[in-house]
């Protein structure tokens, strides 16, 4: 899958309120963003963590996607 500009901006801005959000006095607090980028992490094992640590940003979205599809269960499919 190639991302488009679109969802680059997507990531980052994601990214940057999760960020942000963990800041002991955050300009923005989006606890959504930090429930959508910390629970799929809650599936993953250390050795893909520290797999997608070593990714470039453009590369999370799809890695993560597939990581999300590879291990599908009912107690989280609709807990969002």
């Amino acid at each position: 899958m190639k991302l488009t500009d679109v969802s680059k901006t997507a990531i980052a801005t994601l990214g940057s309120h999760v960020v942000e959000s963990k800041k002991e006095q955050p300009v923005i607090n989006d606890p959504m963003a930090v429930y959508c980028v910390d629970k799929p992490m809650e599936l993953l094992s250390e050795e893909d963590i520290k797999s997608i640590l070593m990714l470039r940003p453009q590369h999370l979205a799809v890695y993560c996607m597939s990581i999300l599809q590879k291990k599908p269960t009912s107690k989280n499919q609709n807990q969002i």
